[in-house]
């Protein structure tokens, strides 16, 4: 679990750390284009004031990804800069216990924010169309639902407002 204990920390100062995270044990979805983190260097300025806190997270790595077109696993280099400002309360976004911040869970979301939704290994070709089947972009498929003939019986149901 990494966490920032901020008692230990002067108020009105600017602290800067700089570490190695291990997050190689976190386990994500079957489903997820994230099979692992491999590697997360995270640096942070950290500003403590008395009611609140402002935390500048940076962090580069690599992650074991899963190619949206062939499936394949690769590492994929991500990175990202990310400022996160707090208060010290109950209601908060950020649960603070015993003094101190758990980034862990941040740093995980801010990392599956930084990998892109379809994530392709380098060279990996789109699949082509084979035998009862075709392989459409979005817009085209868009394109040809809205084409598509209803039978007449059915075309009541498309005057229904569901909203």
């Amino acid at each position: 679990m990494y966490k920032l204990i901020v008692s230990n920390y002067e108020i009105n100062k600017l602290y800067t750390l700089s570490e190695d995270v291990d997050l190689s044990k976190v386990t994500f979805a079957s489903d997820s284009r994230i099979k692992k983190i491999d590697e997360c260097h995270v640096e942070l300025s950290f500003t403590r004031f008395d009611e609140a806190f402002d935390i500048l997270i940076k962090a580069k790595g690599t992650i074991t990804a899963i190619c949206s077109y062939t499936l394949e696993q690769f590492p994929y280099k991500y990175s990202f800069k990310e400022r996160i400002v707090g208060r010290y309360d109950e209601e908060g976004d950020y649960k603070i216990t015993n003094n101190s911040i758990d980034l862990e869970g941040v740093i995980i979301a801010l990392i599956d924010n930084a990998v892109p939704l379809n994530v392709t290994k380098p060279g990996a070709k789109k699949p082509s169309d084979g035998e009862g089947y075709r392989v459409l972009k979005e817009d085209e498929l868009i394109a040809e639902r809205s084409k598509k003939s209803v039978d007449p019986r059915w075309a009541a149901l498309d005057d229904i407002k569901l909203d």
